[in-house]
């Protein structure tokens, strides 16, 4: 590029000095008068030496339109590529906001569903521990409860008894009793279903399920 600049200058340089030198030799020439003894010879080289001038500056004139009309196009070029660029910032730029904006979506959506299984969880063990106490204090009422009636069938066998009362021995069937009926003597249940038993009422112990029978330390019959 500078290489092509110093031709170009030179070139110019010497269009000027042809200028300068046609136009000296013209104004000479106007000024003085033509002598008489000029020949053909110097005629021709005079008109040479317009001609010479008029191509000059012509190509004078068309380098300088190149050289604008180059100019005009890198302007353009230049102001394309900046528009481009502006574009493509922008472009750009809205990408970023809207990658922005799905992120911070995402995250409080994560928030949202982590904090709601936390607390799912904690209501999931809270019930737990509430059924867990339900069940345990279901059991020990049903303990409590067989316990009583195991120590109010014994009350009554032993009244009985110390009173010479005792009823006739065998006068109670487990299998028409249609519920569990244990034995206070042998702490042995039996459940509706299994083979009759017969034995004496008064050492009789009824229970709702096998395991308040259990609770009450009863073990369930063999047959």
């Amino acid at each position: 590029m500078k290489r092509h600049t110093l031709r170009r200058s030179g070139l110019v340089g010497l269009l000027i000095a042809a200028l300068v030198a046609t136009g000296t030799g013209c104004a000479a020439s106007s000024t003085a008068p033509e002598p008489p003894h000029i020949t053909q010879a110097a005629k021709t080289a005079a008109a040479k030496q317009q001609r010479t001038k008029v191509a000059l500056t012509a190509a004078l004139a068309k380098k300088q339109a190149k050289a604008a009309k180059l100019k005009k196009e890198k302007a353009a070029l230049a102001a394309e590529q900046e528009k481009r660029d502006e574009a493509a910032a922008q472009a750009s730029s809205v990408a970023q906001a809207k990658a922005d904006k799905l992120a911070k979506a995402k995250a409080a959506a994560a928030a949202k569903a982590k904090a709601a299984a936390a607390a799912k969880a904690k209501a999931a063990a809270a019930a737990k521990a509430k059924a867990a106490a339900a069940a345990k204090a279901k059991a020990a009422a049903a303990s409590r409860a067989a316990s009583s009636r195991v120590a109010a069938a014994n009350r009554a066998t032993t009244s009985r008894k110390a009173a010479g009362g005792s009823r006739k021995q065998g006068n109670l069937d487990t299998g028409a009793a249609k519920t569990i009926v244990g034995n206070v003597n042998s702490k042995i249940y039996h459940v509706p279903g299994q083979a009759s038993y017969r034995m004496n009422s008064a050492n009789a112990v009824y229970f709702a399920t096998e395991a308040e029978a259990q609770a009450a330390g009863y073990r369930k019959a063999k047959r």
